[in-house]
């Protein structure tokens, strides 16, 4: 985790698609250069009563979202879902379950950028453009710095996904 400074804030994404309440099985497939998110986005049949539950897993076909980091620098991906998110250290700057984010004035961004002042490639304003982003899963969060994003919405398991992704990998398409 980063420390927190006194400017970072919670800001809500409204072009990201929110994820299942329920299982919304995210997940995240990445190499050095390259991070690819994906989760399950809400599916449901527009007959439903709310009087039964459907058991899911990675081999239930859904809609997923597939989300392609534009250069990620760093990723975190783990712990912290909707039943702990008032202990996130963003929680009292605008950070909550069932949101997607972006962290201005981003504390972790400015540590990657002084820890970086230390390449011989290094000119002041290469990383003017990275961004912070926080997405909330029902027991995980997903943070990274990037320079952005790309969205893509699709029906299939996660495994099926997974595939789908190592195919973006093995083409260098992310």
């Amino acid at each position: 985790m980063y420390a927190i400074g006194p400017d970072d804030l919670c800001i809500r994404l409204a072009d990201f698609p929110a994820s299942s309440t329920g299982a919304p099985l995210p997940g995240i497939i990445s190499t050095e250069h390259e991070v690819v998110l994906y989760y399950q986005l809400n599916d449901t049949p527009p007959e439903w009563d709310g009087s039964y539950t459907t058991q899911i897993d990675s081999h239930t076909e859904r809609l997923t979202a597939i989300v392609k980091w534009v250069r990620c620098y760093q990723h975190m991906f783990g712990s912290g879902g909707e039943y702990v998110a008032h202990r996130h250290p963003l929680a009292e700057r605008g950070f909550g379950p069932f949101g997607n984010f972006e962290v201005t004035n981003s504390s972790w961004k400015q540590t990657h950028i002084e820890m970086n002042k230390g390449h011989y490639d290094f000119f002041p304003g290469m990383y003017d453009d990275l961004r912070h982003f926080l997405l909330p899963f029902h027991d995980s969060t997903f943070e990274c710095l990037a320079k952005g994003f790309e969205i893509e919405i699709v029906h299939g398991s996660s495994i099926d996904i997974m595939k789908r992704i190592i195919g973006y990998l093995d083409q260098g398409e992310t």
